[in-house]
């Protein structure tokens, strides 16, 4: 019997609230206040199909009508509108979508292959990461700034834009850039307006997962291999990297979110060698907290601390 792995797209909320002085204390429950609101991101299999969703307080709703796969792998609420971000075959290459409220606006024409990976607004300004194909036989990492698309790369290897974070009038976007074909050597990157700074080894295989920008400050989040040919969940805070995997079977770090002068990393460990047993993994400051005991595959994708 084969097993079929699904994939949840989780986001964590942390909670915190002190009072001045010695003491912490957290408020009671208050019944007339309802909480704020949670959005998800994901995809859930029906019928072999793979349908683009988002959950609301746990309130799921469908974004395709699951004639074709398609995955959501982003959401941001602005005011009252809901932005996602998703790729869909719709029967022709993959294809980068944007959704505001539930209407889709596709980032290619159904003739050429995209993807939307990560989705930011400010202000009027809705921005997409992604990937695009490109003429002749690369495929670039792409923003797409109010449907009108930049290239960050120009060939001729592959390369991929995995998260967007706009800060004042300066867009960061982390992903990666394949270096070579036989054998392919991914290189983390992250771009600023445009400009490329590359994070990991040229020998190794490194990615670049999430940006984050607090104040001057830029943290990536990613993986780069360890001396075991494996990889390592990393942090690189303004392009210098610090190893958050504690064993030698390495982990990735895919989400990172700086609150309070907190720096909060959302990833997966590898706990025994086995892709099929990771353990879900919060690092706050750089210190290790187990979300699940590695009996099943578990990771987390996203992380929020409010």
């Amino acid at each position: 019997m084969r097993l079929l792995l699904f994939t949840v797209l989780i986001s964590i909320f942390l909670f915190s609230c002190k009072k001045s002085g010695s003491n912490s204390v957290v408020n009671p429950p208050n019944n007339t206040n309802p909480g704020p609101d949670v959005y998800a991101a994901g995809w859930e299999s029906i019928n072999g199909i793979g349908v683009a969703k988002i959950w609301k307080n746990g309130v799921a709703t469908n974004l395709t009508d699951g004639t074709n796969n398609a995955e959501a792998t982003s959401v941001f609420v602005a005011g009252s509108d809901v932005y996602v971000a998703t790729y869909h075959n719709t029967g022709a290459p993959y294809q980068g979508q944007v959704w505001k409220n539930g209407v889709a606006t596709n980032l290619t024409s159904n003739t050429v292959y995209s993807t939307g990976k990560s989705v930011f607004v400010s202000g009027s300004d809705v921005y997409i990461a992604g990937q695009q194909y490109a003429m002749p036989s690369y495929h670039a990492a792409v923003v797409w700034k109010n449907s009108v698309p930049t290239a960050l790369t120009s060939g001729p290897t592959d390369a991929f834009a995995n998260s967007v974070f706009v800060s004042g009038a300066d867009v960061y976007t982390a992903g990666y850039e394949n270096s070579g074909r036989n054998p392919v050597t991914t290189i983390a990157a992250v771009w600023k307006n445009g400009g490329m700074t590359t994070l990991g080894s040229p020998t190794g295989k490194s990615r670049a997962n999430s940006v984050f920008v607090s104040g001057n400050d830029v943290y990536v989040a990613g993986e780069q291999t360890n001396s075991t040919i494996n990889v390592d969940a990393t942090l690189w805070k303004n392009g210098s990297p610090t190893t958050l995997s504690t064993n030698p079977n390495g982990g990735r770090a895919k989400s990172v979110f700086v609150f309070n002068n907190d720096v909060y990393v959302g990833g997966e460990e590898i706990s025994n060698g086995l892709l099929s047993n990771t353990i879900a993994r919060i690092w706050k400051n750089g210190v290790p907290i187990a979300v699940t005991n590695g009996s099943n595959y578990a990771a987390i994708n996203s992380i929020f601390v409010k």
